[in-house]
């Protein structure tokens, strides 16, 4: 899980769940023994009622006036609430008329004692009395007893409604979460927002506001792009230099070859400059794109039309081009004009009469420029072997083949791509994909 908004909100889950087992949990309990503290003190104030009802005979006969018994619910048989008195030996000298099954043993308490029973089906409290009529003891025991059934479902209604409020609870909690930590997210959200739109060249550093706790990273970052691109120029401005240095040996060389009439010489020497040009571009190519600033593709194409137009007057080249406006590319100016004006100069130099350029955006994220002419195309071969180089389209015209692996290298490292093919009304098309450039 590489995400650390959803580390935390699943750390923060687990915890809440937790939390949510162990309150029910506690609060279960607590409910339990409440249950048990009521029933045993309503079981008190039945035992009390039903001897505030009772009258002992001279014979020691037990009289309960039934109508003023403490809980209607003692006349109804089965109810699940009952009161039996015993006598001294333990027998049943009176019971509620409640009681219709065989209740458990009942034991005989200490007189002025309360002794209590809970089994699996019962709940009971018993007091010990002595009963005195003209001065005659009468040893009696009055027991109030409830089904266990019936705190069972109390209980079960109380952990019901606990579950409930416990789950909405839980999840509105949750909601809460997840939004606190999208907002305290945020910031970190926002510096890579504009870590992106510096890569892609919308903006030369990261401008946005940040917290103070990343203001230390924002500074170094736009420390470091300032150092880099301070170092980029140092080194292509070196580069430019060694080229520059080597072109004037270069073109003594060449001048001496000509005038010797030496081909050898000459096919080395043009080797050599094209090996040179090869490799500084190159060295240049991986650094061009990292911080370029965002192309506007139509008006650089219709520069490139205009001036190739101009070169080739003399063919009388029909240019017809159709580009979506707005397209923003992320990419070089110098190495667009490089490849782009090396892919054109090809299509009018090998075309007959006419050449087509349509550029749109495609899939989103690209921006797609179709180059088709209509001269004599690639041939039967696989098109593609003429981006390897050293290959070339046609053995008759000078030079080592390197101009189409040149452009291939630089789209390539700029994120893009370049496809050939024959078009299929005849002639050649070049199709060269770049990264599109986000237009909030």
């Amino acid at each position: 899980m590489n995400s650390i908004h959803a580390r935390l909100l699943l750390a923060a889950t687990a915890v809440l769940l937790l939390f949510v087992v162990i309150t029910a949990w506690v609060m279960q309990r607590a409910d339990q023994e409440r249950l048990l503290v009521a029933v045993d003190t309503r079981l008190q104030g039945l035992v009390y009622g039903v001897l505030g009802a009772t009258e002992v005979s001279d014979r020691g006969e037990i009289l309960v006036d039934r109508f003023s018994l403490p809980d209607s619910s003692l006349a109804q048989a089965g109810s699940g609430r009952y009161v039996v008195i015993q006598d001294a030996q333990g027998r049943i000298v009176w019971k509620s008329d409640s009681v219709i099954d065989q209740l458990p043993p009942l034991q005989t308490p200490t007189v002025g004692e309360w002794l209590k029973i809970q089994d699996g089906d019962y709940i009971g409290s018993g007091l010990g009395v002595r009963w005195y009529v003209d001065d005659n003891p009468h040893r009696l025991t009055l027991w109030a007893l409830e089904s266990a059934s019936m705190s069972r479902s109390e209980s079960e209604v109380f952990a019901t409604t606990l579950v409930i409020w416990l789950g909405l609870l839980s999840l509105l909690l949750l909601a809460i979460l997840y939004l606190v930590l999208r907002w305290a997210a945020a910031p970190i959200n926002r510096l890579g927002r504009a870590v992106d739109e510096v890569r892609s060249g919308e903006r030369r550093e990261i401008v946005a506001a940040m917290p103070k706790e990343l203001e230390t990273v924002k500074a170094a970052i736009n420390r470091l792009l300032k150092h880099e691109r301070g170092r980029q120029s140092h080194y292509r401005n070196s580069l430019g230099d060694l080229a520059h240095s080597l072109k004037t040996p270069l073109a003594v060389l060449s001048n001496d070859a000509h005038a010797a009439n030496d081909e050898s010489r000459i096919e080395q020497l043009q080797r050599i400059e094209e090996i040179l040009s090869y490799h500084l571009t190159r060295a240049t190519s991986s650094e061009t794109t990292a911080f370029a600033e965002p192309l506007a593709i139509s008006s650089l194409l219709r520069r490139l039309c205009d001036s190739l137009q101009r070169v080739y007057r003399d063919k009388g080249v029909t240019v017809g081009l159709n580009c979506t406006e707005g397209l923003l590319a992320s990419c070089d100016e110098k190495l667009f004009f490089e490849v782009a004006g090396n892919l054109l100069d090809n299509a009018f130099k090998w075309t007959e009469s006419s050449v087509t350029v349509r550029c749109e955006k495609q899939g989103g994220s690209m921006i797609a420029i179709v180059i088709t002419d209509d001269g004599p195309g690639f041939g039967e071969s696989d098109p593609s072997i003429y981006l390897q180089r050293g290959v070339r389209a046609d053995e008759r015209v000078a030079g080592q083949g390197i101009g189409l692996s040149v452009a291939q290298l630089l789209v390539t490292e700029a994120g893009g791509e370049l496809k050939l093919e024959n078009a299929p009304a005849g002639g050649a098309r070049v199709s060269l994909f770049l990264p599109a450039v986000s237009q909030n």
